[in-house]
């Protein structure tokens, strides 16, 4: 079962073969993999105890029982090899062209222990071009053996199966997947990590803050794809446009659309609101990679190389060279942060393009982002006007001083707000020439990470924090404090609420809500209220439910008005007012027991999607505000209640049967110990889940926050996520959501 051998042959580098793992499954499948490399020959491949088995079959497989066609036993092979195909870099051990010549499952003929141990293992091949009964017959000159076929009804000795030269997965021959421009491929990701790599083999390029797409160009046509495989050629159509003019005949392109600031800096929320026609602006597209040319596959060429073939594309606005700097990744990352870019991507020099995330591309991030008291200034220099630098605070403490990232309005807009006072209001280290405030402005600064003291490095001046709601209703006691842990009063949470509406509303509106009510604060009782009461406005609408009237919002003034009588999370219900037999979304919840931590969450929730996956649904992540995770999977209406809630069990016992001892079913605490609980019976008629964006009535009023899957890691920290504190996180996974409601999916009826 070792996969030692495999790895030391193979540098992951520079292949894009799968590194894999062994497991230790009963599965019986089997492949047979056509390689052309120094000499050409078939790869017979058979799952057992984990692994691939495998042997090189020179001249390939018979359909004659008289040929006993030699087979030399190789290093065993990771299971997700089977589903290979593609170039091997020349140079590299096997290297060559892969094609998926033939797959299926085989069927051992009695023990297959005793089989291997007297080297003649007999079986039954269930596969597209072989099938019926076959022998492997160990020689005394090891590792060969001969591949023999039975006298069956299967056996043929008038035709070469090898003449079959096409792919079993995608029809091509071994010269078309060599050259073939591929419909789609999935891009390189980059791996998360706190520092910049050192070292003359990484290249560093700006980490643009805007939407990855990938552009196909064949023949004077192109389509922009993003990494969901969803054509936004039509969004881009001045993208298109420039593209066309192009000198290529076909390419594809890897790159970053984005809509640059006065300072040439991307801004995520500029692209959000020109594709939302809400703002103007014009796209630029930041090209760093180019992976086919006229023909040639280039995702096995160096880094460096792709690039230079794409720098001499002479590329013109709004297409741009994503240029790069090699070495001095310290350095290009503290002057992306000063210019308030997102971060910086770093490349080793040598690395091929792989469709996976890797470690041969890893990106560091600026800033994180929270919010700060500002607590005094310093006085301007040079050609800056009224102050300097702002003096920072949190939770009592001195953190810094933050000097960029303002403009001109800013910086005139705060001087007004200041109200000065003798004395500063927390202790700091000795500081001359500060003008000391009244704690009453809060800032949100982005930073890269803090000094063993707490001082802030690299900050960058976000914007003001509001700490009251703006909309025209009615919000008494907005000073009460609710949660004496942080001091967050009534109104921060008003202005959290408002300032998600936008993109909560659309998750809650036009459904039963179920509102955690703490009218006195998160200290004292709270209860659930989901029946209307009188007093309330227009505003909050009513849905009756088996006679009973509950309570419903669309409108901003609706959620401010369940908000001021004290409402601080919000449950909708899985299906809409105007169907409420038929629920639109079905929602999973993994809630661990104690003592499990967050890694084994995340790694249910990539099970999960994956399970998903197989039965052709997309899901989507958000935190719970807790120590859980929520996929939630959006649905065309047509299934009722009971189809869906046991459509949701099978998933989670199929998850568990998977994984025996992991998981369970069962809501009883006694049964939960050391698991993780699959909670499926959020998918029961009445039943309810937290809202995406919604606060907890918990310490911090952490978030239930729509997270994209590459955030989805077990270095976040849900307990981070609160309404003071939200950070970057919500723009990606707005544009993670993005496709959520526009998903119309229906249920298989096999699981």
């Amino acid at each position: 079962m070792s996969l030692r051998e495999y790895r030391k042959k193979r540098n992951f580098r520079k292949t894009s073969e799968p590194e894999g793992s062994s497991h230790s499954t009963a599965g019986y499948r089997f492949v047979i993999q056509k390689h052309d490399a120094s000499r050409l020959h078939y790869d017979f491949r058979l799952e057992d105890q984990g692994v691939l088995k495998s042997w090189a079959v020179p001249k390939g497989p018979s359909l004659n029982p008289a040929d006993k066609r030699l087979a030399v036993q190789v290093e065993d092979h990771p299971l997700d090899y089977g589903s290979f195909e593609g170039t091997i870099p020349k140079g590299e051990y096997g290297g060559g062209t892969v094609m998926l010549w033939d797959q299926g499952v085989w069927e051992p003929d009695g023990d297959t222990k005793k089989g291997w141990e007297k080297g003649h293992l007999h079986f039954r091949l269930f596969g597209q071009k072989l099938k019926g009964g076959w022998s492997l017959i160990r020689l005394k000159d090891e590792p060969n053996w001969l591949l023999v076929k039975d006298n069956d009804e299967f056996a043929d000795p008038d035709c070469d199966v090898t003449q079959q030269d096409h792919s079993v997965k995608t029809g091509r021959s071994l010269q078309e997947i060599g050259v073939r421009l591929p419909e789609t491929i999935k891009p390189q990701l980059a791996t998360l990590v706190k520092k910049a790599p050192r070292g003359r083999e990484w290249v560093h390029e700006i980490k643009h803050d805007g939407y990855r797409i990938l552009a196909y160009l064949h023949d004077g046509e192109v389509n922009l794809l993003t990494r969901g495989g969803q054509d936004w050629s039509d969004r881009f159509a001045s993208l298109v446009k420039s593209l066309k003019k192009l000198p290529v005949k076909q390419a594809i392109l890897d790159g970053e659309v984005v809509i640059l600031d006065q300072q040439g800096v991307s801004r995520f929320q500029k692209l959000q609101n020109f594709l939302s026609r809400k703002g103007g602006g014009s796209p630029s597209y930041f090209l760093f990679d180019l992976l086919f040319l006229n023909g040639r596959d280039l995702r096995e060429l160096e880094l460096l190389e792709r690039k230079d073939l794409l720098r001499n594309l002479n590329l013109e606005d709004p297409l741009h060279f994503s240029d790069h700097i090699k070495d001095q990744g310290e350095q290009v990352l503290e002057q992306a942060c000063r210019l308030g870019c997102e971060g910086i991507i770093s490349k080793r020099v040598d690395s091929p393009y792989v469709s996976r995330r890797t470690r041969s591309w890893v990106k560091v991030k600026c800033q994180q982002c929270q919010v700060f008291t500002i607590i005094g200034y310093t006085e301007p220099k040079g050609g800056r006007n009224h102050f300097g630098s702002l003096v920072l605070a949190q939770d009592g403490r001195y953190a810094g001083k933050v000097g960029t990232g303002f403009s001109q309005e800013t910086l005139t807009e705060l001087k007004d707000r200041f109200q000065g006072q003798p004395e500063p209001p927390v202790k700091t280290p000795r500081l001359t020439k500060v003008h000391w405030l009244k704690p009453e402005l809060q800032a949100r600064v982005g930073f890269s990470e803090r000094t063993d003291e707490g001082i802030l490095r690299h900050p960058v001046f976000f914007g003001l924090e509001k700490t009251k709601a703006t909309t025209d209703y009615r919000l008494t006691h907005a000073d009460r404090v609710i949660d004496p842990s942080t001091g967050i009063t009534k109104g921060q949470l008003a202005a959290y609420y408002e300032s998600v509406a936008d993109h909560m509303l659309p998750y809650i509106a036009d459904r039963p809500l179920s509102g955690l009510r703490c009218p006195e604060g998160l200290g004292e009782k709270c209860f659930y209220q989901k029946h209307r009461m009188q007093g309330l406005p227009a505003a909050v609408q009513s849905v009756m439910v088996d006679g009973q009237e509950y309570v419903s919002v669309s409108t901003l003034e609706g959620l401010m008005s369940l908000v001021q009588m004290g409402v601080v999370e919000f449950h909708p219900w899985g299906s809409r007012s105007d169907d409420l037999g038929r629920p639109d979304r079905m929602v999973f919840d993994i809630d661990p027991d104690e003592g499990l931590g967050w890694p084994k969450v995340v790694e249910t929730a990539l099970r999960v999607q994956a399970l998903l996956l197989e039965g052709g649904l997309q899901s989507f992540a958000k935190t719970t505000g807790g120590k859980g995770c929520h996929l939630v999977v959006p649905l065309q209406p047509g299934h009722n209640w009971a189809e869906v809630k046991d459509y949701s069990r099978a998933l989670m016992d199929e998850l568990s049967r998977r994984h025996p001892g992991e998981y369970t079913t069962n809501p009883l605490k006694a049964r939960r110990k050391g698991r993780i609980f699959l909670d499926y019976l959020r998918n029961g008629e009445g039943a309810t889940s937290v809202a995406a964006y919604g606060a907890r009535a918990r310490k911090g009023c952490p978030v239930s926050l729509p997270i994209a899957w590459k955030d989805l890691t077990v270095e976040l920290n849900p307990a981070s996520i609160t309404i003071q504190h939200l950070g970057r996180l919500m723009e990606r996974g707005q544009e993670a959501w993005a496709e959520f409601y526009g998903l119309h999916q229906r249920l298989r009826h096999e699981i």
